[in-house]
């Protein structure tokens, strides 16, 4: 009986583990601080202080939260995410998102602006910013930009096609002089059919004509690229065909399909000289 009491004291000595260890701490020490944050489990105490988390009560709240995402293994900018979010006051995670979007930190924050863009009459918040970074205070006042601006790009788009046009007249008056009989007669009709195309165009426009500010940004938007062709080029024969080539020839394509399209003989007629050396 005194055996076996014995070696019942040496079992329970040297059996029984430390209680950090059987939860899974490094130390006791580990274990007491991780009891002060609330942590009674070791993965949590180690998932949450990985994640930059305080507490067992934040950590368990970041899990049950949208932020958390279980098929991502480490979860840190969603962590990061939440800790923002809730110092903020935000109670969802899209309304974060969307206020962060904004430059914007605080729920208060967020509120006040809701607030403005209603008062503003936007439409949503978004244009309340839009038009806040433009200097503007009203949806009306929004709407009148947006829609200038949409016609200036218009205006800015047919500048630039307009350049593109004239660059494509300037190399084929510069391949007249480099070429002989049928090949410069081509380069000859293909410059008449870009010049035309650009003055029916033209005409087009002045039947509603553009005030100073259009105009000033579609001569903006050709002098941007009608510096051309540079010395190098003009003197290359080569270089010019390879222009001519890579950017004209589909350019020409395009502007005689629009013009039997819209029947606009002037151009039709240019097509199909220029169609009669393909034969």
């Amino acid at each position: 009986m005194k055996k076996l009491t014995i070696f019942l004291a040496l079992l329970f000595l040297f059996g029984c583990a430390p209680e950090w260890e059987e939860k899974g701490f490094a130390s006791e020490e580990e274990l007491l601080r991780a009891a002060a944050l609330g942590f009674f489990s070791s993965e949590w105490y180690s998932d949450a202080l990985a994640l930059g988390v305080p507490d067992r009560r934040t950590f368990s709240a970041f899990k049950q939260s949208e932020f958390y995402d279980y098929g991502d293994m480490l979860n840190q900018d969603n962590a990061d995410q939440f800790m923002a979010a809730t110092e903020g006051g935000f109670d969802t995670k899209e309304e974060y998102i969307e206020a962060k979007e904004s430059n914007i930190n605080t729920k208060e924050e967020w509120l006040s602006a809701i607030d403005k863009s209603k008062d503003g009459g936007f439409y949503n918040i978004r244009n309340y910013f839009k038009a806040k970074e433009l200097g503007i205070s009203t949806q009306k006042e929004l709407t009148k930009y947006e829609y200038d601006d949409m016609i200036f790009s218009g205006i800015r788009s047919a500048g630039k096609y307009h350049a593109k046009i004239k660059k494509c007249g300037i190399v084929s008056q510069y391949l007249i002089s480099t070429t002989k009989n049928d090949t410069a007669t081509y380069f000859s009709d293909m410059m008449s059919l870009f010049n035309t195309k650009n003055e029916v165009d033209w005409a087009e426009m002045n039947e509603k004509p553009l005030n100073s500010k259009q105009k000033a940004e579609f001569y903006k938007a050709v002098g941007s690229l009608v510096n051309f062709p540079p010395d190098d080029l003009s003197r290359s024969q080569k270089k010019l065909m390879d222009y001519f080539t890579n950017q004209c020839g589909s350019i020409a394509t395009s502007i005689c399909s629009i013009a039997r399209a819209r029947k606009q003989q002037d151009l039709v007629y240019r097509c199909y000289k220029i169609t009669d050396y393909s034969r």
